[in-house]
């Protein structure tokens, strides 16, 4: 989020703070300026605003979060445009098809507008936070966008099919040509702002250039409206496009602000485009406000926190933040959470809050004793198998203990019977496997159809098998390579040097081995594995 620091100072005329010193007290508070620089008399700020605070993707948000830091009051705008004594649904109509998608829209009319270059302060303000000037209708619109963070589209209102707007889902396959230039291709799960015909904005991300506002303009339609967060960023991921109205709406925007945002813009638009506004704009809205109340007990702040905060610090610090005082007494207060903080559900985040905006600085530094377990030797030695494989190129995998029937007795050089399970994940798999090479061999496979052709490969892992009625669990090792078997028959020395373990190789004809290439190994008389070529057979 870009802003700068006059933008602030509207917002906080008794702000005395240094440009510097707020980059310092926004970074305090949780907003990390990552840079700031002077542009002209102004400073412009690049601030870090995570992804749960999409209130602050605004001047007017972090103008509040930095009045709670300051102690400063927070001036609001006064929006109060005239309106004209036209009817705008004499004019005409609105129509949402998917509430769930469209929970609220409202769209007012602007008639006889002149549309031009901006004025050279809407330029310099946009210019500052990186916005590039278009003309004064779309300018306001972004301007407001900017200044409370209510995504706001305009559309040429006298080329809209029947004059009318039907927020609907759009058609598997229809398409819409974007403000961009570019042909979007849209799918039945997107959101489209269509006219009686055809789709004029892809709802939420990007206006469509057929109604887009030009110098030829005269009416306009205002949209402002709330879309469903999670349908927006599908939407926006599934184009590949990404907008401030998709990145804002994506995180979810004040409901609240849906109408006061379009009455912004609308009084903008009257001072510097002309134009008169039809009275009675049209609002639609599907769900009631949202009322939810917070309680936070004083003691439990410094049971948390470890510092003491005083009940009146801690309420004043929630009321500059725009938390209302329902009920309060000498162990609590009941606040009632601003529309735009939605992140806020639980007494731990009040807690949060009065903390960030105290700061952490106070909070004491307490010594802990940690105790180190040492891992059981079996586990020792595995990883540094592991690290000694890794050191000699080979991948570890890391694949299913359950193998079809027909691989359990194939690959169990050793004998046994195979081990098979009541109720299998897999009906085809119902047997757990005696052998890692048939699992390391399908990752194999899988790797070489998907153009890695020749990996080296290394399992550490499980086995299973049964003698005599009892099932035995042993931990096994097992190395693919597709280049040769000196190369394998070599990392198995190198092991056996660095574990200081000596074992042999003896020739031997093993079944799932080529005749000629394969042996056992031996540690003194014990046999503790196979080596070789697998046999095309």
């Amino acid at each position: 989020m870009r802003v700068t620091y006059n933008w602030l100072k509207q917002f906080l005329p008794d702000l005395h703070a240094s440009p510097e010193k707020v980059a310092e007290i926004l970074t305090f508070i949780g907003f990390e300026v990552e840079r700031f620089e002077k542009i002209g008399s102004d400073w412009a700020y690049d601030v870090d605003v995570t992804s749960n605070r999409p209130d602050c993707l605004s001047a007017l948000g972090l103008a509040r979060e930095l009045g709670a830091a300051v102690k400063v009051p927070l001036k609001t705008v006064e929006v109060s445009p005239p309106f004209s004594d036209t009817h705008t649904t004499e004019l005409t109509s609105v129509e949402v098809v998917d509430t769930e998608l469209c929970p609220h829209y409202s769209a007012h009319l602007i008639l006889g507008v002149e549309v031009k270059p901006s004025p050279k302060w809407l330029i310099d303000a946009l210019s500052a936070i990186g916005v590039r000037p278009v003309n004064n209708v779309v300018d306001a619109t972004n301007f407001v966008t900017m200044e409370l963070g209510q995504p706001l589209h305009a559309f040429d209102f006298d080329h809209l099919y029947e004059r009318r707007i039907v927020v609907r889902p759009a058609k598997s396959g229809e398409e819409i040509r974007a403000i961009d230039g570019r042909i979007y291709t849209l799918n039945e799960n997107m959101l489209v702002i269509a006219d009686a015909k055809f789709p004029v904005a892809i709802a939420g991300v990007m206006g469509g250039k057929d109604t887009e506002v030009t110098e030829q303009t005269r009416n306009i339609l205002l949209e402002s409206a709330l879309f469903e967060p999670v349908n927006i960023r599908r939407t926006s991921k599934a184009l590949n496009l990404v907008t401030a109205a998709s990145y804002r709406f994506s995180r979810g925007v004040d409901p609240e602000m849906v109408v006061p945002a379009a009455r912004r813009a609308a009084q903008l638009i009257l001072q510097i485009a002309g134009g008169s506004l039809a009275k009675d704009p049209i609002n639609i809205r599907h769900h009631p406000p949202k009322r939810t109340t917070v309680s936070m007990r004083f003691p439990r702040i410094e049971k948390i926190m470890g510092i003491h905060i005083p009940p009146e610090e801690a309420i004043e610090t929630l009321m500059f933040l725009g938390f209302a005082v329902v009920e309060r007494d000498d162990n609590k207060v009941t606040v009632e959470v601003p529309s735009w903080r939605g992140d806020v559900e639980r007494e731990i985040d009040l807690i949060e809050e009065v903390a960030r905006i105290h700061g952490f600085g106070d909070v004491p530094f307490v010594e802990t004793t940690v105790a180190t377990v040492r891992l059981p030797r079996k586990l020792r030695l595995e990883r540094r198998i592991r690290d000694i494989m890794a050191a000699c190129g080979f991948l570890e995998a890391m694949s299913d203990v359950f193998v079809e029937q027909n691989e359990s007795g194939l690959f169990a050089p050793f004998g046994g019977q195979p081990v098979s399970v009541r109720n299998p994940i897999r009906a085809d798999s119902p047997n757990l496997r005696a052998s890692l090479i048939p699992t390391l061999l399908s990752t194999l496979r899988h790797n070489q159809h998907h153009a890695n052709s020749s990996p080296d490969l290394f399992e550490l892992s499980s086995v299973f098998c049964r003698h005599d009625g009892e099932t035995f669990e042993t931990r096994s090792l097992c190395a693919i390579s597709c280049h040769s078997f000196e190369r394998v028959k070599g990392v198995l020395e190198e092991v056996c040097r660095r574990l200081h373990i000596t074992v042999q190789t003896m020739p031997e004809d093993v079944k799932i081995l080529e005749k000629g290439a394969s042996g056992v190994l031996k540690l003194g008389k014990k046999r503790v594995g196979i080596c070789g070529m697998l046999s095309d057979a």
